[in-house]
């Protein structure tokens, strides 16, 4: 019996007009770019079947690169105007003259973000869930040979869901659980801190000297934790609200969470 040949999602996939499978990608190690690396590897290979070898730096030019993260030796002015340029683990692909791809950001952490984002954006791979996700099909793609792609993020804390899986988190470029380069101070239900209410009741939010024990304790927070770059004020861990006639009337008029 004939061997079928196996089918992939992208018929074929070409860097600059380079097939990729002349590529190797090259990188620093380590927890984040390493991972990242092989990462972009492994999908490479989902989509299109092409075997892209991960190799560490060790300053050989290879004919054909994709330099995942910062390697000083393949570095040059253009990649790090850009990557001095982003915030927040903000991501940039740039291809070079000689046709080398360099995935990249201003953080470690980022470069994971970059590497999905480079794959959402240009390979057509979708991560749905933690269990679930697809590679678009497509006959051909090809990374254009003057890609010049940067993204930065406006949200310093990207973080929708305690309960996401790390893996998917970080395919999807939430950094809550990995934490920021700016402590939050406070994390969350932090009103019975700032409020000296009890941690099993709500205040009266729509009590003027409450909000003015919050204020104070928002600004005692600033000065112990100076430069900090977000202030948590969140409700009590629990649904035992205050039920005073002004409360209850703003309740009626929006919802709770507009009080």
């Amino acid at each position: 019996m004939m061997n079928k040949k196996t089918a992939y999602p992208v018929g074929s996939l070409t860097i600059a007009g380079t097939p990729v499978s002349e590529y190797v990608i090259v990188s620093t190690g380590g927890e984040h770019v390493g991972e990242a690396a092989r990462m972009l590897a492994e999908y490479l290979e989902k989509a299109c079947g092409a075997y892209v070898p991960v190799m560490n730096r060790g300053g050989y030019r290879f004919p054909h690169m994709i330099v995942v993260g910062t390697c000083e030796e393949y570095e040059i002015p253009a990649v790090t105007d850009r990557r001095n340029a982003l915030k927040n683990d903000g991501v940039l692909f740039y291809v070079a003259s000689d046709g080398t791809l360099y995935i990249n950001s201003q953080s470690l952490l980022g470069v994971r973000y970059a590497v999905s984002k480079f794959l959402e954006k240009f390979v057509g791979v979708r991560f749905l869930d933690e269990e679930t996700e697809r590679i678009l099909p497509a006959e051909s793609i090809d990374i254009p040979a003057n890609l010049d792609y940067s993204y930065s993020s406006p949200l310093l804390y990207r973080h929708t869901d305690w309960g996401i899986e790390t893996p998917l988190r970080r395919k999807w470029g939430l950094n809550g659980e990995d934490g920021v380069s700016n402590r939050i101070i406070g994390f969350c239900h932090t009103m019975h801190w700032l409020t000296g209410a009890p941690a099993d009741q709500q205040p009266c939010l729509s009590d003027e000297t409450v909000y003015q024990k919050a204020l104070a304790g928002v600004r005692q927070w600033i000065r112990e934790n100076p430069g900090c770059r977000i202030i948590s004020v969140t409700q009590n861990d629990t649904y035992e609200r205050c039920e005073c006639e002004k409360c209850k009337a703003m309740e009626e008029a929006e919802n709770p969470s507009g009080l």
